[in-house]
């Protein structure tokens, strides 16, 4: 829930040009200025603006941009007469910040030639910071955390017209990759603050492609390329076939197949991590680790069933390859399964994955001021690790569906022609997997512990979520006035985050 604020248009009369630009701020962070909304508020804010540059001689530019401020509190109970467990005395800060800005630039070169270029610069921060109310109703410190990644991008591509039936695309993306992350957490045994980790990095990546697109016959068409991706760190690379053929099979329908080999780069965090050896030297375990690689399927139909309706049906088949797992052939851990990025024990890219299944789009775009869309997608999403066994992915919820859909009312002459607005969006999906926690040595440990052998077996609860928008809206001559009440999760569903063990639950 926010407050926004837009503004779009031409500079002036006489130049094409034109901006937009867009500002939102959490209607719960200025409501909380105010009074007491409890635990876990999210406060947010954010700013995007796209600015369009076109010259008579020398292309079209844009300049882009976009920024956001987010944060989520959780104050500790004051009152010691309240506190049941000691996860009361507890007060902890998560903020996640985000911003990228940038240029593009795009000129015909000739009848058959259009080049465009990009530079993006990105950067990304997470930071989390906990303190315990002692029994002297002081605040002392129980970890600090933060993790950051700059990107610095540059991007060209030129497409060629050889002919009415055959052009080219070939083009290079050039990256600088900045990682950075600490942590200063409190250790019981020395019963202070200890610096666990503290890693500043950088490295690049190059990426070259070229795709040749070919017209056979009116109603069919054939795509074939090549990918390259090379990491600077390691010096590793993975050079891609792929291919793709679509049919008109008649006027609105369609049928077309694809095959890629798709490769990726680990988390930083995996490749950057610091462990120490027997001898008491730091040394980075996953430093050489190869590229993660998946060979790509699908096949899908298109049939436009009125002017206004759409039908797409798609079948897709993954297979994963050369994915990191531990070194250890009892443990279940695979990198597919990372929620954070930073992993210390030694990995070897020798697992699999497999992600298969059925995806279908229903959608009618406005007509008789109706519009609705409705997508769902049937899945397995699978995993082996050195114990040879395959598993749910953590991610392996088996089934989504979402529902977009509104009417629009139009109220006439009488009512100022008006336009009411109702819409509504709905998703139910399956939860995520989870792992039977370790009661017993959870309790003794003060700490969770899990049955790895029974990695992923169980699952959360489905998701579902229901947000229902109602608006009015009035258009005059030179502005246009909307008055909406958005109201997010009307049912007021809790959904599951997850299971973990509460901080001395067993006294």
């Amino acid at each position: 829930m926010g407050l926004d604020v837009a503004a779009e248009g031409p500079f002036s009369k006489k130049y094409n040009g034109s901006y937009l630009i867009n500002y939102r701020y959490s209607t719960l962070a200025a409501i909380g200025k105010i009074i007491d909304l409890g635990d876990a508020a999210t406060n947010f804010q954010d700013l995007s603006f796209n600015i369009y540059l076109p010259t008579n001689k020398f292309g079209q530019f844009t300049i882009f941009g976009f920024g956001g401020l987010s944060s989520q509190d959780f104050d500790a109970e004051t009152d010691s007469s309240k506190w049941e467990e000691d996860f009361d005395r507890y007060s902890s800060d998560f903020i996640s910040n985000t911003g990228a800005i940038g240029a593009t630039h795009s000129i015909t070169l000739n009848k058959k030639l259009f080049l465009r270029t990009a530079v993006v610069s990105s950067k990304f921060e997470n930071k989390y910071r906990e303190k315990r109310l002692n029994d002297f109703y002081e605040f002392e410190s129980r970890d600090n955390a933060k993790t950051m990644n700059d990107r610095y991008l540059f991007s060209t591509n030129l497409n060629y017209k050889i002919n009415t039936r055959n052009s080219l695309k070939s083009g290079i993306v050039l990256s600088k990759l900045n990682y950075s992350i600490y942590q200063n957490s409190f250790n019981t045994d020395v019963d202070s603050m200890i610096n666990y980790l503290d890693i500043k990095n950088t490295t690049q990546t190059i990426q070259l492609y070229s795709t040749w697109m070919n017209r056979v016959t009116e109603r069919w068409t054939l795509q074939f390329g090549v990918h390259y991706l090379a990491l600077a760190l390691n010096n590793t690379f993975s050079i891609e076939p792929r291919a793709s053929s679509s049919f008109e099979i008649s006027e609105g329908k369609s049928l077309s197949v694809g095959y890629g080999l798709h490769s990726q780069i680990q988390t930083l965090g995996v490749y950057f991590a610091e462990a120490i050896d027997s001898m008491g030297n730091i040394y980075r375990p996953n430093e050489d680790l190869e590229l993660t690689k998946s060979h790509h399927f699908v096949v899908g139909y298109d049939h436009m069933l009125q002017p206004w309706l759409h039908f797409k049906i798609e079948a897709y088949y993954q297979h994963l390859f050369d994915v990191p797992i531990s070194v250890d052939t009892t443990n279940t851990f695979s990198v597919l399964n990372l929620r954070d990025g930073y992993y210390t024990y030694p990995l070897t890219n020798d697992g699999l994955g497999r992600n298969y299944g059925v995806e279908l789009t229903v959608e009618q775009f406005m007509h008789h001021d109706l519009y609705f869309l409705f997508s769902s997608s049937i899945y397995e999403s699978e995993y082996k690790a050195n114990d040879g066994k395959w598993r749910n992915t953590l991610f392996n919820g088996n089934y989504t569906f979402t529902f977009t859909g509104g009417k629009e009312i139009k109220t006439g002459s009488k009512f100022k022609n008006r336009i009411i607005g109702l819409n509504v969006k709905m998703i139910y999906a399956g939860g995520l997997r989870t792992t039977p926690i370790d009661l017993e040595k959870s309790i003794a440990e003060q700490s969770t512990y899990y049955f790895e052998k029974q990695a992923f077996s169980g699952q959360n609860p489905a998701y579902f979520r229901t947000d229902i928008r109602i608006s009015m809206k009035r258009n005059r001559p030179k502005a246009t006035h909307i008055l909406s009440l958005d109201i997010q999760n009307v049912t007021s569903r809790k959904n599951v985050y997850g299971d973990f063990l509460m901080r001395n639950l067993v006294k």
